[in-house]
């Protein structure tokens, strides 16, 4: 799940480039996908792969939460905040 708290200028879409999907950023928005099929215990076929294109101007703050099955009590989720910043030179 990522949830976008601050918007790039420029850039920072998300990319899912299996499925096609491109997301634009919006402040609020929380995009959530599983890489488990709904009523299945398979993985999927790679539809999830995703990435987060480069922030062009401005700056993106994104909050991302993985989510595991079957993940021991040892590991436990994960959550991590990142900002990306770029300046015109």
């Amino acid at each position: 799940m990522y949830v976008l708290l601050q918007v790039a200028d420029l850039g920072g879409t998300l990319h899912f480039p299996k499925s096609d999907v491109v997301i634009h950023p919006e402040v609020g928005t929380a995009v959530v996908f599983s890489y488990k099929h709904a009523n299945t215990t398979e993985t999927d076929d790679g539809y999830v792969q995703h990435s987060l294109c480069p922030v062009r101007q401005g700056s993106q703050t994104v909050v991302s939460l993985h989510l595991r099955s079957g993940v021991a009590s040892v590991r436990a989720p994960t959550l991590t905040t990142a900002t990306t910043t770029t300046t015109k030179p």
